[in-house]
């Protein structure tokens, strides 16, 4: 049963890669001067790129590594990436951290952090354009609170909370 699964899982996944790497479009390839350290000798390393290509990029990092998190769609087509857990030794530990990435640029950038750590939490995005962070696990255990962020006003206070507010008990009827 384990190697019919396997072999569909490799099947699809060749499927896809074929799929990108049959581009109509020709790919160029060029020789670039690398070092791994300012003392390291500089070696050739090839690189192919193909601006047609857009099914595979290489990795990008968030600001914080982390897990259990949310990434939200925003109307404006960044997402919204919040809160969720990282490790420390044998413990996992909520964040309350939050950042945007932005799919013009390839970056992350770091924004305020949520009111309260959470992970395992909901985010939706409301017909208003605003996102709803409701519920999860902080360190204490599961947690009944609830915040809303607002890009737009996130950008225009452009410091003082950045567009977290706290929502108050459930339910949530004054956000």
């Amino acid at each position: 049963m384990q190697k019919s699964y396997f072999f569909i899982s490799t099947l699809i996944l060749a499927s896809l890669l074929a799929g990108c790497a049959l581009s109509s479009q020709p790919i160029e390839v060029k020789t670039l001067e690398v070092a791994s350290s300012p003392t390291d000798p500089v070696l050739p390393s090839t690189e192919l790129s193909n601006l047609y290509l857009n099914c595979l990029s290489s990795a990008l990092k968030m600001n914080e590594a982390r897990a259990a998190h949310t990434a939200t769609l925003l109307p404006d087509g960044r997402v919204l990436v919040a809160g969720g857990f990282r490790e420390e030794g044998t413990a996992e530990i909520a964040i309350s951290s939050a950042e945007i990435f932005d799919p013009k640029t390839n970056t992350f950038t770091a924004i305020s952090d949520l009111n309260a750590p959470r992970n395992g939490h909901t985010a939706t995005l409301l017909q208003n354009g605003q996102v709803l962070i409701a519920g999860g696990w902080d360190q204490s255990g599961r947690t009944s609170t609830a915040e809303i962020y607002d890009s737009q006003t996130a950008e225009e206070r452009s410091g003082v909370d950045r567009g977290w507010r706290l929502c108050p008990e459930y339910p949530a009827t004054d956000c």
